[in-house]
């Protein structure tokens, strides 16, 4: 007898019979398929073709429904016929388009990204290690701020099937706020500060927080990659898959925009010190950024700013000193920035002998007894 099985994917009116008698198997498996998997991509496919073409949403239904009808009642030959000789040319034509270099170190981005977290949490467990919200080093709270920001953004790409917003804020965070930042200045703490000091176990749950949260929500686009990371995380342990794993959700709590301000605020004048010291790199007097010493002359509010972050300040510019200075002391070549009102650098190779240990160029090394090569901070995190 023959049986026909009508569906139609939500938000379009069209209703798709499909046949069983037919005897080609292939066709069959598509046929039965088509109820649930084949209206949902069309209506998927609806989506991506017109945002991409710059069709509208009717317009490419149409489109694509015909099309879909028609090779739906090709023999099976005739329909590979049709693939390599309309479709395939078509997608061909666009994805030429798509800068595949650039795709490619996107993705090792993310990739390597996950790896850097994996090799630093190997001691860390959550249940035992893990530092309050409230007790975090202020850097960490920003960086779980941004975190929330990201579970946000991608639920709305999801929700909205806007897929390219999923991958595309995956690397900027990974790219931006991690690499070029957080993960950058987060290493002193990780190698130099004791394995379980408030400063590295802070460092180190928020790492566990965002591989965990970052996993789980690139797992419907990069789902092989999300699944193999997530084997070597605590939570992944015993093969449990991240298909299992509850979606994340923003921890509203977590969510600070005076903090982020703040920080804002840090990183432009960051970006302003990376300029004087790639000066300095580019006339050979320094090497490493360790290598400098840098002093900040500000104007009163900048100035009462930057001074409550003095002690902080050396580990976020990756410097080994950092001084603050009235604006009116700056001297004359001294770098005026253009993208931080009130503000002038002066930088030079800093004081003091390289610790073994930090690599910072410290006056207290060869002050300790018993460790002569290293600095004092350095001695008493042994």
């Amino acid at each position: 007898s023959t049986h026909q099985l009508d569906a139609a994917p939500p938000g379009i009116g069209w209703r798709p019979r499909f046949d069983l008698t037919v005897s080609d198997p292939l066709r069959q498996i598509l046929r039965l398929m088509g109820p649930t998997l084949f209206g949902s991509a069309i209506y998927l496919i609806n989506i991506a073709v017109s945002r991409f073409i710059g069709l509208s949403l009717n317009d490419s239904a149409v489109a694509i429904l015909n099309l879909a009808t028609r090779l739906m009642e090709l023999p099976i030959g005739v329909f590979a016929v049709a693939v390599s000789t309309v479709i395939f040319p078509l997608i061909s034509k666009y994805a030429a388009a798509w800068d595949q270099p650039n795709l490619a170190a996107a993705y090792r981005r993310i990739r390597n990204t996950s790896r850097y977290l994996l090799g630093n949490l190997a001691d860390f467990d959550p249940g035992k290690d893990s530092v309050a919200h409230k007790d975090m080093l202020e850097v960490d709270r920003w960086a779980m701020h941004r975190l929330q920001k990201l579970i946000q953004r991608i639920r709305n790409g999801y929700d909205n099937f806007e897929f390219h917003i999923v991958f595309h804020s995956l690397h900027n965070f990974c790219a931006v706020d991690m690499s070029a930042f957080y993960l950058d200045i987060l290493k002193d703490r990780l190698y130099t500060a004791k394995a379980s000091s408030l400063e590295r176990r802070s460092g180190q749950t928020v790492m566990h927080a965002i591989l965990s949260a970052m996993v789980r929500l690139m797992a419907p686009v990069l789902s092989f990659t999300a699944d193999e990371v997530w084997g070597y995380t605590k939570e992944g342990a015993g093969g449990k898959s991240v298909f299992l794993a509850e979606f994340p959700k923003p921890e509203e709590t977590f969510i600070d925009d005076a903090l982020e301000a703040r920080w804002d605020r840090i990183i432009a004048v960051r970006g302003e010190v990376a300029k004087v010291l790639e000066a300095l790199r580019r006339d050979k007097k320094i090497g490493h950024s360790l290598d400098a010493g840098v002093t900040l002359y500000a104007e009163p509010q900048l100035y009462e700013f930057l001074n409550g972050y003095r002690n902080d300040l050396a580990f976020i510019f990756i410097v080994s000193s950092v001084e603050i200075a009235s604006e009116s002391g700056a001297p004359n070549d001294a770098y005026i920035s253009d993208a931080v009102k009130g503000l002038r650098i002066a930088a030079g190779p800093a004081k003091g002998t390289k610790c073994g240990r930090c690599w910072m160029y410290q006056e207290s090394v060869g002050t300790v007894k018993d460790h002569p090569e290293i600095c004092g901070r350095c001695a008493g995190n042994l």
